[in-house]
């Protein structure tokens, strides 16, 4: 028997977030987290096949499966997309082998948290796949390829992809602080240009200012790399 839950009141979002988890405790831990720290709304299902009935209660943005089995990771992905599901599907699991994530990926996922992430890091990562991006721990991946005695220079990371070059040079800057002007200076770029990026960079992490960006790039960047859609 399954069950479900709506957490908190409707939010000023339209768009929801279902947490796939049968584990009770942490369903209700992380979707009470994701309500109290995002706009979304957020339901809960205990199982895949609950996730008809909830997609009615207004745009699903995102489905949080959490996996506690990695044998049937796969085969739930599968049903999910089976159901006619059309957002997208996040893996959470405490799995960090290159091969499990990868298999993910290729079963349709657009992104993999690992639980050693944090709540900070794992929102981010979150606002990324619903803006249409893919995300991956690049340094779950890399660890492999030390692992295999692959030589991890030649491992391309996935944080070439988090923006486009112009905006990765423009979020380093922002993250030591420096003004649209001398951004532009040293960029060899207009500041009316400069403003454009930031701003679409703002929209992608779902930031209202400057320091936020800094600080979620900065959560990015020391826990896991984010590998996103361009602009």
């Amino acid at each position: 028997m399954t069950s479900s839950c709506v957490v908190g009141h409707q939010g000023s979002n339209e768009h929801t977030i279902v947490v796939i988890e049968e584990r009770t405790l942490f369903q209700e831990c992380l979707a009470r987290n994701l309500q109290a720290k995002t706009e979304y709304n957020v339901v809960c299902a205990s199982g895949v096949e609950e996730c008809v009935e909830l997609c009615k209660l207004g745009t699903v943005a995102s489905f949080l499966l959490c996996i506690s089995d990695t044998r049937n990771a796969y085969d739930k992905c599968a049903r999910l997309a089976e159901l006619g599901a059309h957002a997208p599907t996040i893996v959470v699991a405490g799995d960090e082998e290159a091969e499990f994530i990868v298999g993910a990926i290729k079963s349709g996922v657009k992104g993999y948290i690992p639980t050693s992430m944090t709540l900070e890091a794992a929102i981010a990562a979150i606002n990324f796949v619903v803006a249409g991006g893919v995300f991956v721990p690049a340094s779950s991946l890399l660890n492999s390829a030390q692992v295999k005695g692959s030589n991890p220079a030649s491992t391309k990371s996935p944080t070439n992809a988090l923006f486009t070059a112009r905006q990765a040079s423009i979020v380093e800057a922002l993250r030591q602080g420096k003004a649209n002007k001398v951004i532009a200076y040293e960029l060899n770029m207009c500041e009316s240009t400069v403003k454009v990026h930031v701003r679409k960079i703002m929209r992608k992490l779902k930031a209202s200012n400057r320091t936020q960006v800094a600080y979620l790039t900065n959560e990015i960047y020391k826990d896991r790399t984010l590998s996103a859609a361009r602009a």
